[in-house]
């Protein structure tokens, strides 16, 4: 039985919420050429996208500034002309297109001084840790270096869509970090994705750390992994500086434990998964094996020679 056009609608919708970091743009054209619809498939897609870009946390560039705005539940706004994103260092929100990413049609969204104090120095702390961890650093006599960028937002409370949140006197600060890298010559693509939320007031930093890594050369491994961290406060006066050593800490920590697993995974199972190779210690060409096996036929079948 045939999909009618809106079931292979919602299933392309389902794709594009699966598209790997970078991938998304690959995805829609695949499913361009199965739908052979592109009105339809951008209608009934849109939605998908709009929450695929705020959930893999897909930074943007706002026109006139140098940084990169991150697209965040925290900063998505419902309007009656459809979703804007608030732009917390300019205190702007904006339309974006989620299929272009073009960002348009500003707006002033006034933050209340007694928030942009600390959310300043928030920010300033979160800027300067993705300076030194997170944003790409070239290196010497690399021709060929991965593709990427790195961005961060904080987010005040009372901004996001969950305004009956808000109103019941949320004071949960969101700090959203993304770094993403993307090397097509070498097949794989990877993004880090780290959500802290920080409550000075209950003493306590919550934080959703994902890592999604995709390598396709001649097939299709993909990793996902999550982390869930609690971090206690020392004191509800604590400052910028210390919130940021305390994530840096937890950050560090799971990337230490990723990179154990992954060396585990290396000397343990992936090594069972290996062919062995043969006595002579070099890769079979099984292109050829019809020919050595017809060989030594031919050489079974051979006369043996004449004694003089």
């Amino acid at each position: 039985m045939s999909l009618s056009k809106a079931e292979k609608v919602t299933l392309a919708s389902s794709f594009v919420l699966q598209a790997p970091p970078g991938e998304v743009n690959d995805v829609l054209s695949d499913l361009r050429l199965v739908l052979a619809d592109d009105d339809a498939l951008e209608a009934g897609v849109t939605h998908a996208l709009e929450e695929y870009n705020a959930e893999q946390l897909v930074a943007v560039d706002v026109p006139g500034q140098s940084y990169k705005m991150v697209l965040s539940p925290a900063g998505r706004i419902q309007s009656e002309e459809g979703t804007r994103y608030l732009d917390p260092r300019n205190a702007t929100s904006y339309v974006v297109d989620p299929i272009t990413l073009n960002v348009s049609s500003p707006e002033p969204h006034p933050i209340p001084p007694s928030l942009s104090t600390f959310g300043d120095a928030l920010q300033k702390a979160l800027d300067g840790y993705l300076t030194r961890h997170f944003v790409p650093q070239p290196k010497a006599g690399q021709a060929d270096p991965a593709l990427g960028d790195a961005a961060c937002a904080v987010f005040p409370p009372l901004v996001g869509s969950d305004e009956e949140a808000g109103a019941l006197g949320s004071k949960v600060w969101t700090m959203e970090v993304v770094s993403s890298r993307y090397k097509p010559t070498n097949y794989w693509s990877g993004r880090w994705r780290a959500h802290w939320e920080v409550e000075p007031d209950k003493l306590e930093v919550r934080g959703d750390i994902a890592v999604d890594v995709h390598y396709y050369e001649q097939g299709n491994v993909q990793l996902h992994t999550k982390y869930t961290p609690h971090i206690a406060l020392p004191s509800a006066s604590v400052t910028a500086e210390q919130i940021l050593q305390l994530v840096f800490d937890e950050e560090a920590r799971y990337h230490a434990k990723l990179t154990e697993s992954f060396e585990s995974m290396r000397d343990g199972g992936f090594r069972g998964l290996r062919r062995v190779l043969p006595v002579t210690r070099g890769k079979m060409d099984w292109d050829k094996v019809l020919g050595y096996k017809l060989g030594q036929e031919l050489a079974g079948t051979r006369s043996p020679p004449v004694a003089s």
